[in-house]
């Protein structure tokens, strides 16, 4: 990867770690150990990196992240994309770490987005109110409410929660976050009484002319390669891939 495609990627991969906050987190370096203890997201529970040439010392560094990990009752877990530098990743696959979740990192130009009927944009609410919207569509992985609102409260870039309506409930739900010239797209997700009905895509693309009505200019997403359903929607509506990666997990013994 050239200097140029690691420093778009590092603006990707930055504004996609403000938006979605950790409760805890370690440093090494561009190293960047994430822990939310209640919160089942991966991006949220795993070691992070921003800088593919910062290997040095990489095993004994490795193994203290590993540690740090455990120390937080977390299985040790590596996030890997282009920035993961390669030691890293010759180290883990040496040790046997499990890959798992292949991920897509998909982009979009906002320029063409517009506001769609019939979404609302919920952008003062209390957060416990996001909260209960994003579980009833079933995208969130926060054990209960109160660890979701404690992520929630965390974000400190602008954000809103995108909410399609049908029939007065919550139909399907986006969280966007607006972070200078980007608005990245978060737990996208769907009421199962409320599937099929275009609920989603409508969020989605409320999400879109939220964030370049503040003046971001791209929009950003992630999503499991294998979720083929929600690929294609994003395929349909414009969104390329960027770049892919995966999850890494100690199997028991290792790191």
């Amino acid at each position: 990867m050239d200097g140029a495609a690691a420093v778009a990627v590092r603006h990707l991969e930055t504004a996609n770690l403000s938006a979605w906050p950790a409760e805890r987190l370690a440093h090494d370096g561009t190293w960047l150990l994430r822990v939310t203890p209640g919160h089942g997201s991966k991006r949220l529970n795993s070691l992070n990196f921003l800088d593919p040439a910062d290997d040095g010392d990489a095993e004994a560094r490795l193994a203290a992240m590993a540690t740090a990990s455990r120390r937080q009752g977390l299985t040790p877990t590596i996030r890997i994309t282009p920035l993961t530098p390669p030691a890293v990743v010759a180290l883990v696959e040496h040790d046997g770490f499990e890959a798992f979740d292949e991920t897509l990192t998909m982009v979009l130009p906002t320029d063409a987005a517009a506001m769609p009927a019939g979404v609302e944009t919920w952008e003062t609410e209390h957060r416990r109110r996001w909260a209960e919207a994003m579980k009833t569509t079933a995208s969130a992985k926060a054990a209960d409410v109160g660890a979701l609102v404690a992520v929630l409260e965390r974000i400190v870039p602008e954000a809103a929660l995108m909410v399609a309506v049908d029939d007065g409930t919550v139909a399907a739900s986006t969280l966007a976050v607006r972070d200078r010239d980007l608005v990245g797209l978060f737990d996208v997700g769907t009421n199962p009484a409320f599937r099929r009905r275009g609920h989603a895509s409508a969020c989605v693309r409320a999400a879109l002319a939220w964030g370049r009505a503040g003046g971001a200019r791209t929009a950003y997403l992630q999503v499991l390669a294998g979720n083929a359903v929600a690929v294609d929607l994003y395929r349909r509506l414009g969104f390329t891939e960027a770049y892919r990666g995966d999850y890494r997990r100690a199997k028991d013994g290792t790191a």
